[in-house]
């Protein structure tokens, strides 16, 4: 895997592979491959909102991603449907998540 991409969704929450109570982990046809898991100590509520967040990183990559080429598209069409500002971070974190920066 070169740097830059990541394990493709979906991933889910499951339990943690190593031990931990709490995991993120991608479904293959043999079993899972664990992505991340939240070690303990965190309080239980803060461990669930970060395995949430962790396990919807792909689909929020990939929605970034078409809304920005959406706005490509109406730029190239004279047309602006995102403001300035929101455009402009959408590319840092899309940047971010891809490992540009």
């Amino acid at each position: 895997m070169s740097a830059g991409q990541h394990t493709p969704g979906p991933w889910r929450i499951g339990e943690g592979l190593r031990g931990y109570e709490f995991g993120v982990v991608k479904p293959i046809e043999m079993g899972e491959i664990g992505i991340a898991d939240i070690p303990e100590g965190i309080h239980r509520g803060e461990a669930e909102a970060n395995v949430r967040l962790i396990a919807a990183a792909p689909e929020l990559l990939e929605t970034l991603v078409m809304v920005r080429d959406a706005d490509n598209d109406c730029r190239r069409d004279g047309l602006q449907v995102i403001p300035a500002i929101a455009r402009a971070r959408i590319d840092v974190v899309i940047a971010k998540a891809s490992g540009v920066t």
